[in-house]
């Protein structure tokens, strides 16, 4: 959806659920309330989305930030964790785990999550910010 067009797009995805229901849709109805600050519904959504479709990172990774948002670091990289082992090329998980770790105090972790990172993302801008992230 474009910007500014999001209630537009919360109206078509919650269609396209009453149609058929997926994970892809769930996930983004859950980024939508969380943009809206309904935090509660939205933690609803990405609960459905992982039981519409486990092997989806995107929803663990949202539960993730909910949860550090309510200031529960240990299960937010625990949800991380699961994302990960999902899409262990994604970038941001490397970024977001190692800045958990790090929020913990355990810098060793976090050096770690970020030098695995840079060698398994493919993409380039988190290798180049994992990278900047190390050296700091």
């Amino acid at each position: 959806y474009r910007p500014g067009m999001e209630k537009q797009a919360f109206k078509e995805y919650q269609r396209m659920i009453s149609i058929a229901d997926s994970a892809k849709s769930r996930n983004t109805i859950g980024f939508l309330l969380l943009q809206e600050g309904n935090f509660d519904k939205a933690k609803i959504e990405f609960e459905r989305a992982t039981q519409l479709n486990p092997l989806n990172e995107s929803p663990f990774m949202n539960l993730a930030e909910l949860r550090a948002k309510e200031g529960d670091i240990e299960e937010a990289i625990l949800l991380y964790e699961t994302a990960l082992k999902k899409a262990p090329d994604r970038g941001l998980i490397y970024i977001r785990l190692g800045q958990l770790y790090q929020q913990i105090g355990d810098n060793v972790k976090t050096k770690q999550i970020w030098q695995e990172g840079a060698e398994k993302t493919i993409d380039e801008d988190a290798k180049d910010k994992l990278r900047k992230l190390i050296s700091s």
